[in-house]
Order: structure tokens, then C-alpha cells, then sequence
């Protein structure tokens, strides 16, 4: 898994890409959860090389958010963290 950023501006507008990489692990199906602040800017899509993206939106507010990741229907223990500051 990968996350384009780890802190974003609480601006409502700010945005970070998670990647997951479903095929070192013969995977099938990915799901990508977030758990607290923020939200998802539209369903995940899969690309030519079979990564699943998706796009996480930062709230208007400060604050923070897990991303939670399952493969085939097993949840990953890593779970990044995302930091949402105050807008400057």
C-alpha cells in the first residue's frame, strides 16, 4: 500500500491517492476503508497492472484518519495514518 501523503491542509479540497497492490499476494479483491476524518472522492478503479486507487479528501476541519486495507477479505495490520492540519 502506498499513500501519496501522509498530512494534507483541512481545507475540504486537499487530496491524497492510496495505491494497493493487490497481485504479490494473488489477491482478488481489495477494500479500502477510513475510519475518522475525511472522506473518499468517488469509488476505487483498478488499472491496467491491476492497482487498485482511490482518493481520500481532506474535511474542512482538523483531524486525523486510518486507512484500512483487506485483501480477499482479510484486513491488513498496517493501517497508515493521515493527518488533516488547519488550513493556513
Amino acid at each position: 500500500m502506498r499513500l501519496a501523503a501522509r498530512v494534507l491542509e483541512a481545507d475540504g479540497v486537499a487530496t491524497a491517492e492510496v495505491v494497493v497492490d493487490p497481485r504479490p499476494v494473488g489477491a482478488r479483491r481489495v477494500e479500502l476503508t477510513l475510519q475518522g476524518a475525511g472522506s473518499w472522492a468517488g469509488a476505487a478503479t483498478t488499472d491496467a497492472h491491476g492497482r487498485v486507487h482511490r482518493t481520500l479528501r481532506a474535511p474542512a476541519t482538523p483531524g486525523e484518519a486510518r486507512v484500512t486495507v483487506a485483501l480477499d477479505g482479510v484486513v491488513l495490520r498496517v493501517r497508515p495514518r493521515m493527518m488533516f492540519r488547519a488550513a493556513r
